[in-house]
């Protein structure tokens, strides 16, 4: 089914004008804001060790300038210069996986996975992994300089930077979340002999990982440019890489008649709005092989890069195999892929529906992924409460309600219910007639988990 995409309020598009406006963040000291000393929570753990395991054999550098490493424990996977080894250890509450340059003495990088809530059942929430960061930072006996908020895999995160005591070495700190909702914390020093490298190698891992673990054992390989199936599914993303040596990677889609779909594709290492470290463009052609899609730069307000792209509203024209192109226009980085597609759903006789994940998979509001459409069928007369409730992270709900035209029957952002705080929320709304009508989940900011509860009454 096809519908035109929503009208934004004019709270949104505001917001969106002043996020422009202050997507250059000037990076200030560390140690300015009052509450850091105030609120840093104490930190007991040791500085890690500055050993380094025995050297193992070293990939040849004709391989790749980096392998891959699968980190089972936490179901992830990290890009690693070919010149270091690993090492992991695993507690009950956190994941750490350190890489060591062969000798030791270069420099160390440490991968910190935590889960949703920390050790008392508390829910790590956003406000504290400034904190977080720069604690552990501390207790690593690292001299904080500066910080910046950023953006994170599509979400807020922090940069420290910091020296060593000895002013001899270089650090570098990132946290965040991953798209299932855990913190990240990854954590650099390097001896300062090269600076520019080793924090190349640090961008590198952090906008490198994978968000899935894709071997049976810690294995050195070269690292792959890709992960995830080539051929892709709706609401399944992938990740890619483009540089100079692969400007153009190469996606399928099996698609059907008269389908109508998105198509997004997402830097993962922009920190801000207009920060120009990857720039590409989307290209699709139909199974006959003609061009029918294509954009550089998207203009929406859906995604929040300037030099991400998107494409809306493709009508597919027959069944078969289409190709998708991700083409490099300048830069280099990692981004993230998918397409979206309308799911359809069927309002319960009881009265009462709710949209939520199935335990496997849960519905998630994220850059790669910034609405949802719901295609339903009701009747004239009917009146719809549609509440949309955030389950995690950071996202402000937004809700709107469609005609199977495109006509916008409501929108809302906050409720007006106080206690719902920044959920949505479309009040009594009644359906002018039968027919199918789209339900849009979509975000006023931020991303993470939702779920959506319809209550209907009249229309008998």
């Amino acid at each position: 089914m096809s519908h035109s995409r929503r009208r934004v309020s004019s709270r949104f598009l505001a917001a969106v004008v002043i996020m422009a406006a202050l997507a250059v963040f000037i990076p200030v000291y560390a140690q300015t804001p009052e509450s850091t000393a105030e609120t840093t929570p104490e930190v007991t753990a040791e500085p890690p060790a500055t050993s380094s395991p025995e050297a193992t054999a070293e990939p040849s550098p004709a391989d790749s300038a980096y392998f891959w490493y699968a980190w089972q424990a936490a179901d992830l996977a990290v890009t690693a210069p070919y010149t270091w080894n690993t090492d992991q250890e695993a507690t009950p509450e956190e994941f750490r996986l350190d890489l060591w340059f062969m000798g030791g003495s270069e420099g160390q990088l440490s991968f910190t996975v935590m889960d949703r809530a920390d050790a008392v059942n508390t829910t790590i929430a956003d406000d504290r992994l400034y904190y977080l960061l720069d604690g552990e930072m501390r207790s690593r006996n690292l001299v904080l300089t500066t910080y910046e908020q950023l953006t994170l895999y599509g979400r807020l995160g922090w940069r420290i930077d910091a020296y060593t005591p000895d002013q001899s070495g270089i650090a570098a700190g990132r946290i965040g979340r991953l798209p299932d909702d855990r913190v990240i914390m990854i954590i650099g020093v390097g001896n300062g002999n090269d600076p520019e490298a080793f924090l190349e190698w640090f961008d590198a891992a952090t906008y490198g990982i994978g968000f899935s673990a894709l071997a049976p054992e810690p294995t050195h390989a070269p690292a792959p440019d890709r992960i995830g199936a080539q051929t892709l599914v709706a609401g399944v993303p992938v990740q890619g890489t483009l540089t100079a040596e692969i400007p153009v990677q190469e996606w399928t889609y099996t698609g059907t008649a008269g389908e109508v779909i998105d198509i997004h594709a997402v830097d993962l290492g922009r920190v801000t709005t207009f920060d120009l470290r990857l720039d590409m463009a989307v290209r699709v052609f139909a199974p006959d092989g003609s061009e029918i899609g294509y954009n550089d730069d998207q203009l929406s307000v859906d995604l929040y890069g300037a030099y991400d792209a998107q494409i809306e509203n493709l009508v597919l024209p027959a069944d078969g195999e289409y190709r998708l192109q991700v083409e490099l226009v300048q830069g280099a980085g990692t981004y993230t892929l998918g397409i979206h597609r309308d799911r359809v759903f069927t309002l319960d006789a009881d009265g009462t529906t709710e949209l939520s994940g199935d335990g496997a998979q849960a519905l998630i509001i994220e850059d790669v992924f910034p609405y949802e459409g719901w295609v339903f069928t009701g009747r004239a007369g009917q009146s719809l409460t549609i509440t949309m409730f955030a389950e995690s992270g950071d996202l402000d709900p937004a809700l709107e309600l469609l005609m199977a035209d495109g006509r916008q029957l409501a929108y809302n952002d906050d409720a007006e219910n106080p206690e719902l705080g920044t959920d949505a929320q479309l009040n009594g709304i009644p359906l002018p007639i039968d027919g199918e009508y789209v339900l849009e989940a979509s975000r006023y900011s931020g991303s993470g988990e939702y779920r959506i509860v319809i209550v209907v009454t009249g229309g008998e």
